[in-house]
């Protein structure tokens, strides 16, 4: 799956999993997910009450996957939770 520019991998998590840094803004992130994904499978909500990370839930290419959005310690840019079931 394609990611947005000025993205770099961070580290691997699981076979299926990775965390990526982003210095792109929030909604430039949402909009780059919102336009890649197949239509009508793009879901964004919140995961808690102080949101801290967004979910975004959509389908690529006939795969589903979960991108968890979460604001990075530095000043500007977000971590990416990229998580795909390609089983």
């Amino acid at each position: 799956m394609p990611l947005p520019e000025h993205t770099a991998f961070a580290y691997r998590y699981s076979e299926n999993a990775a965390t990526y840094y982003t210095a792109l803004s929030e909604d430039d992130i949402i909009k780059f997910f919102k336009d890649l994904a197949s239509k009508d499978s793009f879901i964004s909500e919140d995961s808690n009450l102080t949101n801290e990370r967004i979910m975004l839930k959509f389908i690529y290419k006939k795969t589903p996957y979960v991108v968890g959005l979460s604001k990075s310690i530095k000043p500007k840019g977000y971590y990416l939770y990229v998580e795909s079931n390609s089983k």
